[in-house]
Order: C-alpha cells, then structure tokens, then sequence
C-alpha cells in the first residue's frame, strides 16, 4: 500500500471538516510503526475530554485518530482494537450529542472491527428506539442483554462486572427490550416477561430498594393495569398503552423509557457515566 492511501479500516467522518494534524500523518508514513501509539494516545485524550463532557475536544482528537489511521495499511488485530476504540468513542460523542443516526453507525464499525463498549451497547438500543427503528431496536437491546451478561461473568470492555455503571447499563438495556416490545405491538405476556427479567435483574444487581429497581417495578404496575385490566392476559394489542420515545434524555446520564404516559417522572439518581466507554 502506498503511503497516503485509506485504510481498509478507516473510519468513516465528517468530510465537510479540515483535514487535521497534516504533520502526524506525515510522520505516520515515515514510520508507519509509530501509528498504532499516536492513535492511542488520541484516543485516550478523546477519552479524557468525553469525561469532562468537553465535546468539542473530544471530537479534535478523534479526527487526529481517524488521520493518523489513514496514513497506514493492513489489519493487525492491535490496530483493530484501536480502531474499534476510535469509533466507540465516536458513537459516545455522537449520542451526546443527539446525533443518533451518526452514533449508530459509529457503533456499528466498532462492533465490525473488534467489540462494542458497555455503554454503546445501551447508547444502540436507545438511539434506534429514538429513531423509529424498532424491530432493530428490539434485536439491539436482546444482544445487549446476553453480551452484558456475558461479560458479568468476568469478560470486561469500559466496565468492571461488578460496577454500577455495568449493571445500569444491563438492566437498562433489558428496560429498552420491553420498550421495543411495546412499540412492535408483542403479547402482552411477551412485553410482561421483558419487564420482570429487567427487574429480576436489577433486584439482583443493585439490589430491591435502588430507585432503578423501584422506578420498574412501576412501570411493570402501569403496563399491568393498561393491557391487563378487565382483559384475558391472552387480549391483543387493541388499545395498549406505549411508552413515549424521543424524549431528550442527556446521554450521559441514561436511564430506562418510562412505561407509559402515565408513569410519574422518576425520582431516581441517575446511574454514574463510565465514559471513556471502551478499553
């Protein structure tokens, strides 16, 4: 590959922007070795900054990441791994910023290069909720689920198994499966077992009285009394009462979708941001 050329694994970005950083790249093509560190530390620098919720910083220094990247071939694992870190902080910015479609697809080359962070895999499921995209949104949130409890086991990526910010995102993620659910039109009893597994989870996870836990419990109670009252459990979709989708919720205090119009705003502290959400 000849020096200037794009990466097979380049990331896609915003071409209306200046190319920056013509010196890094330049010395990435003069020593293509020193790439994958000066990547890195873009990448660390984005992570510090999406911390300080300094969005503007952030983004400057994932373009540096994306420029750097393009001045070098192949497709060494390390080099993925960096990549795939790029674009989940890519994604983390882009939910920020409301930016759901761009986020989605940022989410997606992280997942096609190596492996999705934590809180992508609940900023995904949210972002395609609030884009209409809900049999996506439903696949989505199930992944999630089974990828979060995997790593509950011991494999982590952004988040230590047995951190809060890990298990809001696991029973958030569960939270936006009976969401989608909802939106599709599901059995009720479909809709019903989303829900109690999301609150199983969270009474096993941060435990009966966590205001999560309690905020569920509610929303189970208001999607009970909407679908089930004076009705067979086995009624259809006729008349179900769905949850509101697109609120402006900030990304970096997520929480689940309330139920149903009805349900009363929560009260609960929002779960702690783990961003940098990818290592």
């Amino acid at each position: 590959r000849k020096p200037g050329t794009r990466s097979k694994y380049s990331l896609a970005h915003d071409p209306s922007n200046p190319r920056l950083a013509d010196e890094l790249v330049g010395s990435a093509e003069k020593d293509p070795a020193n790439v994958e560190h000066i990547i890195s530390r873009h990448n660390k620098s984005a992570s510090q900054h999406l911390k300080a919720n300094d969005l503007s910083k952030a983004e400057d220094a994932l373009q540096k990441a994306v420029a750097a990247s393009e001045g070098v071939g192949g497709d060494s694992a390390p080099l993925r791994k960096l990549l795939a870190h790029t674009a989940n902080l890519y994604g983390s910015l882009e939910y920020r910023r409301k930016h759901f479609d761009a986020a989605i697809v940022y989410i997606t080359q992280a997942k096609q290069l190596d492996v999705v962070s934590d809180a992508n895999l609940f900023n995904m499921s949210d972002a395609l909720l609030r884009v209409r995209r809900y049999s996506e949104a439903e696949e989505a949130a199930s992944n999630a689920v089974e990828a979060l409890e995997r790593r509950g086991s011991g494999q982590t990526h952004g988040n230590s198994p047995n951190s809060p910010g890990h298990a809001s995102y696991l029973v958030m993620c569960a939270t936006n499966l009976a969401v989608a659910q909802q939106r599709l039109m599901r059995p009720p009893q479909v809709v019903t077992a989303s829900y109690q597994k999301a609150l199983g989870i969270s009474e096993a996870e941060l435990g009966d009285l966590h205001p999560i836990t309690q905020q569920i419990k509610d929303e189970l109670t208001n999607f009970t009394l909407a679908n089930y009252h004076d009705q067979s459990p086995h009624a259809t979709s006729a008349g179900r009462r769905l949850p509101p989708i697109g609120k402006s919720v900030p990304a970096a205090e997520p929480q689940p979708h309330p139920a149903s119009s009805s349900a009363k705003p929560s009260t609960a502290p929002r779960p702690a941001d783990p961003r940098p959400p990818s290592k």
